[in-house]
This record gives structure tokens, sequence and C-alpha cells, in this order.
């Protein structure tokens, strides 16, 4: 009956991990993740500022290596201000600030596409 109890009880123990694990930003709620696409192909970094799932505005600079770009991992929604740099650590000459907007909600697909 002890082992029983054991097993049950790491059972919950586990399943109560996994809930509390699960992060509060999903595929297409919670705002959205940005896929930046360098048309140009001289654009290494781009500095995104903006409003996050949790309503706080804060900014982060990613590098940018390739054409199609997904800055994973940073949740957006609103208006959301995006300047591209020709550096890759978001310093220097740049291409200028433009603005997107990432809906809250916007189904199955979790990224909105930016860039040049």
């Amino acid at each position: 009956m002890k082992s029983l109890k054991k097993t049950a009880f790491a059972a919950l123990a586990t399943a109560a991990i996994t809930i509390l694990a699960i992060t509060p930003a999903t595929a297409g709620t919670s705002g959205q993740q940005a896929k930046y696409i360098d048309g140009r192909g001289d654009v290494y970094s781009v500095y995104i500022y903006g409003q996050n799932q949790n309503d706080e505005w804060l900014g982060h600079c990613f590098q940018t290596p390739h054409r199609e770009n997904n800055l994973d991992g940073w949740w957006w929604w609103g208006n959301v201000r995006v300047t591209p740099y020709f550096s890759s650590d978001c310093s220097g000459a740049n291409l200028g600030t433009h603005s997107s907007w990432f809906p809250w909600n916007q189904g199955s697909d979790n990224y909105v596409q930016i860039g040049l």
C-alpha cells in the first residue's frame, strides 16, 4: 500500500511540475513572435521595442544572420518599433525605425513578418 501511495504522489508531483512549467504565451495568443525578413541582404541585427505579453515595455537586440530570421522567445503585441542595423550588435548605422502591428491573437500562426 505504501508503494502505491508513493507512486500516486510521484505522478501527481510530476503533473503539477509540468503544469507550472507551461509559459503564459502560446502559439497565436498572448502576443506574437517576430520573423525578420532581410530583403536587402545587409541587415545583421534588429532592435525591437514594444509591449510584451505581460504588458511590460521593453526592447531587445536580435542578430539576423540569415535572410529569414525567427526571433524566438520574445512575445510582442500592439504597435512595436523595429530598427534594422548594418552591424550585428544594434549599434552604428541603421535604416531608421518603423512600426509594425502585432495582434494579441492571430490563431495558430505565432509569427508576425517584419523586415524590408
